[in-house]
């Protein structure tokens, strides 16, 4: 993910951001591995990010289904507040807003094998 952005990753422990991309954008990255067809949410602490990346993966071949990015404005139009996440982001509402990176990261995953 971090090759795809041309960044580095946080530290661990470091919460709300886990890439600095190469143009310095703060970036979130949610990922899920559900049967398919089933469209859940992502969970988030805060929203206190430049852009959430957020990624289906096959859970059977462990491919990127499709994947959006979304400015921190478009996340927090999706969120909704939630009792124990805080935040959570319904896969079908995000599966078609932001910009779509599926292949960017598709490219960059190719590249690990």
């Amino acid at each position: 993910m971090a090759t795809s952005y041309n960044g580095t990753l946080t530290g661990v422990g470091t919460e709300s951001v886990d890439i600095i991309a190469g143009d310095g954008r703060r970036l979130q990255v949610k990922a899920r591995s559900l049967p398919h067809g089933d469209l859940r949410h992502w969970a988030f602490r805060d929203l206190d990010f430049d852009a959430a990346v957020v990624v289906s993966v096959d859970r059977d071949s462990f491919a990127i289904n499709w994947a959006r990015e979304l400015s921190q404005m478009e996340a927090t139009a999706l969120a909704r507040s939630h009792k124990r996440d805080n935040w959570r982001v319904r896969m079908a509402a995000a599966q078609h807003a932001g910009v779509d990176v599926t292949q960017r990261l598709q490219l960059a995953y190719s590249k690990l094998w």
